[in-house]
């Protein structure tokens, strides 16, 4: 898996979380320097670059504008943060289509908060790489969601009569709350004084408005969405699976086997068994409603599997 895209002092965050395990002791909060901020600041303004126009942001500025005094403005930054002084104000927030036609909310943050917010994803993103599943195939580096298309393909050449079934969130972001968030940090990171500060301020960015749920558009939200989501729904599928394999025998389910591979929001439960899928969806259903997500019932099937049913190749999941 590459990691190329990492900030360089931020594989050595990966391959202690790799050997060690979360959560993380290490001082998070005193990664955030002046040369990071520059770092990510350069990546932002690359990104805007490839595109036709650049939306200002809550300040009004432009990353050009930003850079005219780039030193002393990633100076003030750094300074109010370790400082304490850090206002961090409500952002605006726009509601626009989306490709499928869907609202979507996104929000717009002023410059030297987007820059905090890459600069504090960049830490999550070197940690979650180390703790997220195989099968997780959204918001990570080096994978795309296309992958859960081939993966599954794959398994309908291999399967000769099973079972698929499809299952989404609605509403993903805006369901993650701070409640979601809050507990996955306390399992990535330990509880100590720096550490709580740094946590508290990863919440602060993420949730400025209190009342509202994560928004697309910032650097900061599909990493938390990811760990929200690695706890919430990749553990507990792995949870109602290890319940199903005890009871295998008495369920005629003796030689099955199931896996999910999930991309976001957008899951794929898969079992060598007619009624496997559908078995297992139902109590994996039952944890995600506990987690206070709501699932689309426009998305929601299960179906016949495998090559004995003259299988389609996949196109979309």
């Amino acid at each position: 898996m590459s990691r190329k895209r990492f900030y360089p002092e931020n594989e050595d965050l990966y391959l202690q979380t790799k050997e060690i395990g979360a959560p993380i002791t290490q001082d998070l909060f005193v990664r955030i320097n002046t040369e990071k901020a520059k770092w990510c600041f350069a990546k932002i303004k690359a990104k805007k670059a490839k595109k036709e126009e650049e939306r200002t942001g809550l300040d009004g500025l432009t990353c050009d504008d930003f850079e005219k005094d780039l030193d002393l403005n990633i100076s003030n930054l750094i300074n109010k943060i370790h400082g304490g002084s850090l206002d961090i104000p409500k952002k605006k927030r726009s509601y626009l289509k989306n490709t499928n036609g869907k609202v979507k909310s996104y929000q717009i943050s002023e410059k030297p908060i987007a820059v905090l917010e890459k600069l504090v994803a960049e830490d999550l993103a070197a940690i979650a790489e180390a703790i997220l599943l195989k099968s997780n195939y959204g918001g990570r580096r080096g994978s795309e969601s296309s992958a859960i298309i081939t993966r599954v393909n794959k398994y309908s050449r291999r399967i000769e009569n099973g079972s698929i079934a499809r299952l989404d969130i609605s509403n993903h972001f805006e369901s993650i709350n701070s409640d979601h968030v809050t507990k996955a940090l306390d399992r990535i990171i330990d509880n100590s004084k720096a550490n709580q500060k740094y946590k508290e301020l990863v919440l602060r960015l993420a949730f400025p408005s209190h009342d509202e749920g994560l928004a697309r558009g910032s650097s900061l939200s599909p990493i938390l969405a990811n760990l929200v989501s690695h706890f919430e729904i990749d553990l507990a599928f792995h949870d109602v699976r290890a319940e199903i394999y005890q009871k295998c025998a008495e369920l005629s389910f003796k030689e099955a086997y199931f896996e999910m591979l999930r991309s976001a929001d957008d899951m794929v439960i898969i079992s060598n068994h007619p009624q496997g899928a559908d078995h297992i969806q139902k109590q994996f259903i039952y944890k995600l409603l506990e987690a206070d997500f709501v699932i689309n019932s426009e998305k929601f099937a299960c179906e016949p599997f495998g090559y004995a049913i003259k299988q389609k190749e996949v196109s979309c999941v």
